[in-house]
């Protein structure tokens, strides 16, 4: 059954990048500049449309055409309800690989980084650094961030700084 919440899901919560890849051989061309998704607007056939990533919204500055999820799958020939059920199947997908690098992001530092031995003899960085009070445990995304400063201080300058 399509419901309201589907929809809203499909038209926001699934990343038109998502579906542009999803799509394959059946996609209008596209590309990422800059982190901005541009396609070709399925209505004018320019190279015109974009992707605003804060609503997820595609709008062809050629023609003034906005295209969702759901508006891009009816214009390469899906009927709505086929574009409802493939997108949802996209949308499943789409939300366990975000949960499953959540939950890696959320992992305990040792379950990514098993203990070392340490080597003999003091740490060339052991007189520049002074030890940090404990902090308070933290919930959600902050805990996450803590968690990997915790793993960079660990690693030393150099070992674990992120790309």
């Amino acid at each position: 059954m399509i419901t309201r919440p589907l929809l809203r899901a499909l038209r926001n919560d699934l990343p038109m990048a998502v579906t542009l890849r999803q799509m394959k051989e059946q996609a209008p061309e596209f590309k990422t500049v800059d982190g901005a998704v541009r396609f070709l607007c399925p209505h004018c056939h320019e190279m015109f449309a974009a992707v605003n990533p804060r609503n997820n919204l595609a709008h062809c500055f050629n023609c003034g055409a906005n295209t969702n999820n759901i508006d891009l799958l009816v214009a390469v020939g899906y009927r709505f309800t086929e574009a409802v059920a493939v997108l949802t199947g996209w949308l499943d997908e789409h939300n366990r690989r975000r949960a499953a690098q959540l939950r890696m992001l959320a992992a305990p530092p040792t379950a990514l980084h098993p203990p070392q031995t340490p080597p003999e003899g003091p740490t060339p960085t052991a007189c520049l650094t002074t030890p940090r009070p404990p902090q308070k445990p933290r919930d959600g995304p902050s805990a996450v961030g803590a968690i990997l400063r915790q793993e960079f201080a660990r690693a030393g300058p150099g070992q674990g700084d992120p790309p």
